[in-house]
């Protein structure tokens, strides 16, 4: 199994033949779905179940292998549109993902939720059980301009 918008690694790991020809019944990823020689790379283009075929040639005879294997939908963290915050106020963000995921803030912090009070540019980095990784960032503003002063 492999995280998608990761790369997969395929080696062919027997004597080597004359030639290596693959597919990676990816067929949205276009050109990029087949690859030849014993060690290549390939970017999966969704989440889903892909049947690798493998076709090496040894003296014009081809032996064909084929396997399934599974690429995962990992976390899809989501601290929203960049904001301004009020001076003097604060503001909870949450990803919106499993709380059993783990958790990784740009201030090193490791909790679910992230209390913000400043300016600053916020990141989240999400781990699955798996070890499938989603990324996030919000800009935040200080505004102190009259927009944020309580009515009288």
């Amino acid at each position: 199994d492999t995280c998608y918008n990761s790369i997969t690694q395929f080696n062919l790991t027997s004597p080597a033949p004359d030639s290596v020809k693959w597919d990676f019944g990816d067929i949205n990823s276009g050109l990029a779905n087949f690859a030849t020689g014993p060690f290549v790379t390939h970017t999966f283009s969704n989440p889903a179940n892909y049947t690798v075929t493998m076709i090496a040639y040894t003296g014009g005879i081809g032996d064909t292998c084929r396997k399934t294997i599974q690429i995962l939908n990992g976390p899809q963290p989501n601290l929203g549109s960049d904001f301004n915050l009020c001076e003097g106020t604060t503001q909870l963000l949450n990803p919106g993902t499993s709380p059993s995921y783990i958790y990784l803030w740009s201030d090193g912090s490791t909790s679910i939720n992230y209390v913000v009070d400043s300016t600053e540019q916020v990141i989240v980095t999400v781990t699955d059980a798996q070890g499938c990784v989603g990324t996030d960032t919000v800009n935040v503003t200080w505004d102190s301009n009259s927009d944020c002063q309580p009515w009288c």
